[in-house]
């Protein structure tokens, strides 16, 4: 993180891949669901995210409705799974 207090990571939970993120004290917080979805072609989960500067991150999004997509997170703010 920006601060330095934390770090951001991908994982698999249920066949969900999702980011999260840690801090220093060890408390863990899922930020993102549903990342994947790199190529509308392959039916296999894949994705990525990137962190910025600031508590805002983006990340590749796939439901069956949008199998390929970009979203936007930032941390501390409720997300959707």
């Amino acid at each position: 993180s920006r601060d330095g207090k934390g770090l951001y990571f991908r994982y698999d939970d249920r066949g969900n891949t999702k980011v999260g993120y840690v801090s220093l004290r060890g408390n863990v917080l899922a930020v993102a669901s549903n990342v994947g979805g790199i190529s509308i072609g392959r039916p296999y989960s894949s994705g990525s995210f990137s962190a910025a500067g600031t508590d805002r991150f983006a990340y590749t999004e796939t439901r069956p409705q949008y199998p390929a997509d970009v979203a936007v997170g930032q941390l501390w703010r409720p997300f959707h799974s």
